[in-house]
């Protein structure tokens, strides 16, 4: 498992830098830099600002990640190999899977 920090704060599974889920899949098959990655697992709070019923655990730093950015260095048969990852927000007011980034990609 990956040591995950998370700084999309618009995310209904982000709790204190850290991602309720177990497993999130990063996007960006042809990605040659950070900003084409994407964390497809991104789902915008609700209107209220809570987090969704029944997240599927309590936020822990350890995350499994599955990797679709085949040019990233940590990219193992589609698994991640980075020891500590962070999602990152491309901009202010992240309200989608493609206003955030994976800030660990390395170009291979």
């Amino acid at each position: 498992m990956n040591h995950l920090e998370c700084e999309v704060s618009t995310c209904m599974h982000f709790d204190k830098n850290l991602c309720t889920l177990n497993k999130i899949m990063v996007e960006g098959p042809a990605a040659h830099d950070k900003e084409e990655t994407c964390c497809m697992s991104f789902s915008e709070k609700m209107s209220s600002g809570q987090n969704a019923v029944g997240v599927p655990h309590d936020a822990k730093p350890q995350t499994g990640i599955d990797c679709k950015a085949e040019n990233c260095t940590y990219n193992s048969s589609c698994k991640c190999t980075a020891s500590n990852v962070k999602v990152a927000n491309c901009h202010p007011n992240v309200s989608a899977k493609c206003d955030t980034h994976c800030a660990t990609f390395a170009a291979g």
